[in-house]
């Protein structure tokens, strides 16, 4: 699946006369006053590539909120880091026959990238508690947390699309104000799992012990 991925976005960088993708890069050096002129042979790559087994995971948190509640209920709400990596993982899994076998995922991230700190420090805490208690867990599935160069793993680039676009969704709600997003969404809809931690859905984890209903919920109203 990889394979087929990484041949269907080199392709399209190269007709898009690109090295490498990087969103903020590329919007950056349009025209305000120019039509949107939104990457088709990347988002053709992302479709072919998406019908495949592809899983695409993201979560935010409500920092305030968090803070509010571990205040209300100390030790009972983890860091914002371990929320949100606990609950990516549990998203991503793994594939069947890998899913009681240790060191069966490799983690990349772009160079230059800080939350790999967050990652690693979640990851060998992880890995420390469950050798002691020997219990399974994705922090054991892991192999290794590094940096990579986004050039040589298309992947990160996926990424990064992913990242920019769900920021903007956070940033305009439904006001999408720019058809690049909704657009660019489409591609990731029917693989696209998570949603925002605000102050119910914290409680309804942690404290009550429920399992809140998460979304991105983007809308095409209007396009």
């Amino acid at each position: 699946m990889w394979g087929n991925l990484n041949d269907g976005w080199q392709r399209a960088l190269e007709e898009l006369g690109l090295d490498e993708w990087h969103s903020t890069d590329y919007f950056r050096r349009q025209s305000p006053n120019e039509a949107p002129k939104i990457p088709a042979p990347l988002l053709n790559a992302l479709g072919r590539g998406t019908v495949q087994e592809f899983n695409c995971v993201s979560y935010a948190v409500d920092k305030e909120a968090a803070k509010k509640a571990r205040g209300e209920h100390l030790g009972v709400i983890p860091s914002d880091s371990k929320m949100l990596m606990d609950l990516c993982f549990l998203g991503i899994g793994a594939a069947k026959e890998d899913q009681h076998e240790p060191d069966r995922i490799r983690i990349l991230f772009d160079q230059g990238e800080p939350f790999i700190r967050h990652l690693k420090a979640s990851w060998q805490e992880g890995r420390r508690a469950l050798r002691s208690s020997g219990e399974n867990g994705w922090p054991l599935q892991v192999r290794e947390v590094e940096p990579a160069n986004s050039k040589e793993h298309p992947g990160l680039q996926v990424a990064d699309l992913v990242s920019w676009t769900i920021r903007c969704r956070y940033e305009y709600g439904d006001r999408m104000i720019d058809p690049k997003i909704p657009l660019m969404m489409f591609s990731f809809l029917w693989v696209l799992q998570g949603g925002f931690l605000d102050e119910e859905r914290i409680r309804a984890l942690y404290i009550d012990r429920s399992t809140p209903t998460f979304g991105h919920n983007y809308s095409f109203r209007d396009f």
